[in-house]
């Protein structure tokens, strides 16, 4: 008999791979669309090497972003912006020392697809994808990038998204450095509000934008 047909009968072989499969984040849905003849036809060359695989980021390729020195920098709670969920107990609280406010650079990008803070069964979240790093450990220096990010959209800059799609940003919970939270910065009209809430496993929209102020 050959190999080909008792291949199917290697039980322990096909145990071993759904158990990779496992750890690679393949579940039930996965392992069931390798039942259709379709889908074979389109990874069988990768198997036999004749085909390559392209893997698509589910984030865009980042934007630098460069923000000028300013002489006085002012607290978001000193503007016109609204607090939301945890923003006024993080940034609205008794006063703290800003950072100089020195040239800086930082990054952005945008999803491709919806994607969690935090990692799911299926997929890692946008954390994992950008690195830990990505998460501030200052709440002073993103209250002063923030305002740094507002005032260039005031003047027509696009590093922020205006049309009430969220800039997304994250900051250690300053009484739980264990716990991270997210900052959702967005403007409806003429008013820029500030969310804050901890960071979770729900799913942010495809084209909402991600700060990644590691360069700092």
């Amino acid at each position: 008999m050959s190999s080909a047909s008792e291949f199917g009968k290697d039980f322990g072989l096909i145990h071993e791979v759904v158990v990779t499969g496992r750890k690679a984040g393949a579940g039930q849905a996965e392992w069931a669309k390798l039942a259709h003849e379709d889908m074979w036809y389109k990874i069988l060359p990768v198997l036999q090497g004749r085909a390559e695989v392209t893997i698509k980021s589910c984030l865009t390729a980042p934007t630098v972003i460069t923000l000028s020195a300013v002489k006085k920098p002012k607290r978001l709670k000193h503007r016109n912006v609204y607090f939301y969920g945890m923003a006024d107990k993080i940034f609205g609280g008794e006063d703290y020392e800003m950072p100089e406010a020195k040239e800086r650079t930082l990054e952005w990008c945008d999803l491709n697809e919806p994607l969690a803070d935090l990692d799911t069964d299926d997929r890692p979240g946008i954390i994992s994808e950008l690195g830990e790093a990505v998460v501030v450990n200052s709440v002073p220096l993103m209250d002063l990038i923030i305002g740094q990010l507002i005032d260039n959209a005031e003047d027509g800059s696009g590093d922020l998204h205006t049309d009430g799609k969220a800039n997304i940003g994250y900051i250690c919970n300053p009484e739980n450095s264990k716990q991270v939270l997210y900052v959702n910065v967005f403007r409806i009209g003429g008013d820029w509000g500030v969310y804050v809430g901890p960071a979770l496993a729900c799913q942010w929209r495809d084209g909402y934008r991600v700060l990644s102020v590691t360069a700092t």
